[in-house]
C-alpha cells in the first residue's frame, strides 16, 4: 500500500516568511527614509548656494553688501524684502529660478515655516550688512548665509539668543560661505566669532 505524502507549511515556515517579510518592509522604511533625507539635504545645500552666489553677484555690482533688516528695524534695501508690500523681484536674490521661486528660500526640512511672520528658513550674516565688498580681508571661512532653526527676519547674528543655526542635518546646521560654497557645520563652528565677524582693511 503506497503511503500519502502531505506537502504543506508547516507553523515554523510560516512564522520564518512572516518575519522576513516583515524585515524587508523595515529596511525599505529605512531605505526610503535615508533617501528623502539625502534628497532634502541636497535640496537645502542647492537652496544655500543660489543665495550664497546671488548676494554676493548684489555685492559686486554694487560695491557693498546688502542690508539685513531685522523684524524691529526694517530697511527699504533689505537683501530679501520679506517687509509687508515689497516684492521679491526687486531683491538681492531677484535672479532666483523662476520655475522655483519661494521654494529656493525654504529647506524641505523646515516644517515650522508656515507658523513664522518671517518663512524662510535662510537669514544672511548681520555683520555683513552694507559693508564695502573690496574692504573686507579674505577670509574664505567666512559665513554670508545661514540656515536658522526660528528665523523672525532677514538677519543672523549667532551669539545673540533668538537667533540659532538649525540642526537639520544629521543634527548639524548648513551655511554658504563668502567663497560661494556651502558647508555642513556643528552649531559650535558656526557660532565663532571668526566665522561671522569680518575683518575690514
Amino acid at each position: 500500500m503506497n503511503k500519502i505524502i502531505k506537502y504543506g507549511f508547516t507553523r515554523l515556515d510560516l512564522l520564518v516568511t512572516i518575519a522576513s517579510v516583515i524585515l524587508l518592509i523595515f529596511v525599505a522604511i529605512v531605505l526610503y527614509r535615508q533617501h528623502h533625507i539625502s534628497s532634502a539635504e541636497l535640496r537645502c545645500r542647492f537652496n544655500i548656494q543660489h543665495i550664497d552666489r546671488a548676494i554676493l553677484s548684489y555685492a559686486l555690482d554694487n560695491g557693498v553688501f546688502p542690508a539685513a533688516g531685522r523684524r524691529d528695524k526694517p530697511v527699504t534695501n533689505d537683501w530679501i524684502h520679506w517687509q509687508n508690500g515689497r516684492k521679491l523681484e526687486e531683491s538681492a536674490v531677484k535672479v532666483l529660478d523662476p520655475k522655483e521661486g519661494v521654494k529656493t528660500l525654504l529647506c524641505p526640512l523646515d516644517t515650522k515655516s508656515r507658523y513664522r511672520t518671517y518663512p524662510y528658513s535662510y537669514t544672511m550674516n548681520l555683520n555683513l550688512e552694507k559693508k564695502p565688498y573690496s574692504k573686507i580681508i579674505q577670509q574664505p571661512n567666512l559665513i554670508l548665509v545661514y540656515e536658522e532653526e526660528h528665523p523672525n527676519d532677514g538677519a543672523c547674528a549667532p551669539d545673540a539668543p533668538d537667533d540659532i543655526p538649525a540642526l537639520r542635518h544629521r543634527y548639524k546646521t548648513l551655511v554658504g560661505r563668502v567663497d560661494g560654497t556651502v558647508e555642513l557645520i556643528r552649531r559650535s563652528e558656526a557660532v565663532k566669532e571668526e566665522r561671522y565677524k569680518p575683518k575690514i582693511k
